[in-house]
């Protein structure tokens, strides 16, 4: 590829996390998007108990935000795993299924120990984490989107619903709180 081109497209992802820098409220609250095609949450989630401790892969120009004792939601999206990668097991449904708390500041990780990653994705090797310890499983009971797309609270996250590229956005607190609400009372 020519320099200039390579040059343009650097400087063009540059502006892009200045600008969304810029633009983006941060809550102390966070949204981590999940792919199952990439990461095996389900085979993970059934795995571990509460105060599991682990890290989560985020966006580099968010690490600064990232503070112990912040909270966040793992987001399930569209499930678009093939029936060899399903293994017989059911497809996820959108929505939520756990809670986790950051415990320790984001670093950069010098490579992935998970069981569960799926070789299809670039080498995590420099890549940031965060710690997260998982405060709440609702791998059996998740709270679905389906279930709760109509609540105002929740339809006002700009990421929550619609979800978004990056590894992890903002989430308002009120709509956090109406999350942890539904999980805790298992709809």
């Amino acid at each position: 590829m020519p320099k200039d081109v390579v040059d343009r497209m650097v400087t063009h992802k540059l502006n892009c996390s200045f600008y969304n820098m810029q633009k983006i409220k941060y809550t102390g609250y966070w949204t981590f998007f999940c792919n199952p095609k990439y990461w095996a949450v389900d085979d993970f989630l059934l795995n571990i108990d509460n105060d599991f401790i682990s890290q989560y892969r985020i966006t580099s120009w968010q690490k600064d935000f990232f503070k112990t004792g912040q909270l966040g939601v793992i987001r399930v999206g569209l499930d678009s795993r093939n029936q060899q990668q399903l293994n017989n097991k059911k497809r996820l449904e959108r929505g939520i299924y756990a809670i986790v708390e950051i415990i320790d500041s984001p670093f950069q990780q010098k490579n992935s120990e998970s069981n569960f990653t799926i070789n299809h994705q670039m080498s995590e090797s420099g890549r940031y984490v965060v710690p997260i310890k998982y405060i709440r499983n609702y791998i059996n009971k998740p709270v679905l989107f389906s279930d709760i797309e109509n609540d105002f609270i929740i339809k006002s996250d700009f990421y929550l619903l619609k979800g978004h590229q990056a590894a992890s956005m903002p989430l308002t607190e009120n709509a956090f709180n109406r999350i942890l609400l539904y999980g805790e009372e298992g709809l």
